[in-house]
């Protein structure tokens, strides 16, 4: 009994020792059957410092609000990380046909300002879907493809991502900090147009060289991996499948779409994910489950591409803002000619994410404002800082000339889609003549508003023997 026990033991730990390897020949001699999914069980980690997150108080993405959803302006910034052999032997040396072919892969052929990679092909509807970003290539001291991922150990990770992020001036706090530091400063400081620098989301992508490595893979025995709503992913150059399969362009989609909260469709678990908390739909045989360049109805949901009115507006920018109008003091004026000042906001969807800070955030801005006096012509209002660009925005706007009585001042703002506030704010208001400093003040201001009664009064002060 006690040999059988100890064969058992043996032969499990053999199994356990040559698992990877069989994987990788079955990767190199059964083409055919090769199954994709192996190398991205688990591809989609949470990111450790999410728990800390600061609830965001603007109605604007806040620091850890990077890719909320995939609609807008994106900031991508590509760093090839290029070992010096330093600490590790330098096994990987990039060359400028591999980083051609990256760039390519990624959608980014030359590098030009505005990028196209797989998903704005696929963003078919919404016409919304912007790429940018910028390129750098940093050394390290180690060779990230000799070690494991950060799937089952995240220590080599933390050592050449905080090394890497540090030769960028990134230096303070550990790995994940600086990542964010550099990714909101990307989001922040694209340029999108000439002289227009800031995107809605950004992103980082570590591109890692294996074109030497024996297998393609990192010694774990995983390849490409990215945290669920960033700020980051890592993607080898070469992807280890047979000739004909899918190839970086489809694992970089792939891993972009964990990026915004798009969840795996091969685990056999039907995940909930997204701003819009929708389900994904496993077995889809889309880029979500096996790399095929399809988007599944689960994974357009995941990343926000949602129209329920078919209005053409997406439905987590479909909201509509508010005005606020301060009343006008002092109230009875004498003032003919009012001075209105007042603040608009745009107001996101509830955020809905079982993952991520989980911030209720908007990338609409105030588009533009108007106000009419007792129901008359509408008029436009001034921004305060002259442009109406930001998600808080506030106004002035300054009133004909009125006549004595009492006014009803209305005043409405509208977004960037063009969604007007449903309810205008208002401010009801007395314009008197110049007051009268005596006890009848108020018997003066009453005759001016109603000089039909001044005769009648005045044959009534006449009897009194007041006149």
């Amino acid at each position: 009994m006690k040999r059988k026990i100890i064969g058992i033991l043996i032969c499990t730990l053999l199994i356990a020792a040559i698992l990877p390897s069989q994987a990788i020949n079955l990767n190199k001699n059964e083409e055919l059957n090769f199954n994709y999914r192996y190398l991205y069980q688990n591809d989609a980690l949470i990111p450790p410092d999410i728990e800390k997150a600061e609830s965001n108080r603007g109605p604007e993405p806040g620091y850890y609000d990077t890719s909320e959803y995939m609609i807008g302006t994106i900031a991508i910034g590509i760093i090839f990380l290029e070992s010096d052999g330093s600490i590790d032997p330098s096994t990987e040396d990039w060359i400028q046909p591999e980083k051609d072919y990256v760039m390519s892969s990624l959608g980014i052929p030359g590098g030009h300002l505005q990028w196209y990679n797989w998903w704005t092909t696929e963003d078919m509807y919404f016409h919304s879907f912007m790429v940018y970003g910028e390129v750098h290539t940093v050394n390290i001291s180690y060779e990230p493809i000799i070690h494991p991922s950060a799937v089952t150990n995240d220590y080599w990770e933390k050592l050449y991502v905080s090394e890497a992020m540090g030769k960028l001036g990134y230096s303070t706090g550990d790995w994940m900090q600086r990542v964010r530091d550099y990714t909101n400063y990307i989001r922040d400081n694209t340029e999108t147009l000439p002289g227009i620098y800031g995107t809605d989301w950004a992103f980082t992508v570590f591109v890692v060289d294996n074109s030497n490595d024996a297998d393609g893979l990192f010694s774990d025995g995983y390849h490409a991996y990215a945290y669920l709503g960033g700020p980051f992913t890592v993607c080898p150059y070469l992807y280890p499948g047979p000739p004909g399969g899918p190839n970086l362009r489809d694992v970089f989609a792939h891993e972009m779409g964990h990026i915004f909260y798009a969840t795996d469709e091969y685990n056999g678990n039907t995940d909930y994910s997204g701003y819009l908390n929708q389900p994904d739909v496993e077995g889809s045989g889309c880029i979500m489950d096996n790399l095929a360049p399809y988007i599944s109805s689960g994974t357009r949901l995941q990343v926000g591409w949602k129209d329920t009115d078919a209005d053409h507006k997406a439905d987590i920018l479909d909201t509509f803002p508010e005005t606020t109008l301060n009343p006008y003091t002092p109230d009875p004026t004498k003032d003919k000619v009012l001075i209105y000042t007042g603040s608009s906001t745009v107001q996101p969807l509830t955020n809905n994410n079982p993952n991520g800070p989980g911030n209720d955030v908007t990338t609409n801005t105030i588009g533009g404002g108007e106000f009419r006096v007792d129901g008359g012509t509408w008029m436009y209002i001034t921004a305060t800082d002259g442009n109406y660009d930001e998600a808080v925005e506030p106004f002035t706007f300054t009133t004909p000339t009125l006549t004595l009585g009492v006014h009803t001042i209305e005043a409405y703002v509208s977004n960037n889609l063009g969604n007007n506030d449903p309810t205008p704010a208002s401010d009801t208001i007395t314009i008197k003549n110049k007051a009268v400093d005596t006890p009848l003040q108020w018997l003066y201001n009453f005759l001016e508003n109603h000089p039909n009664l001044f005769p009648i009064l005045q044959i009534l002060l006449q009897w009194l023997g007041l006149l």
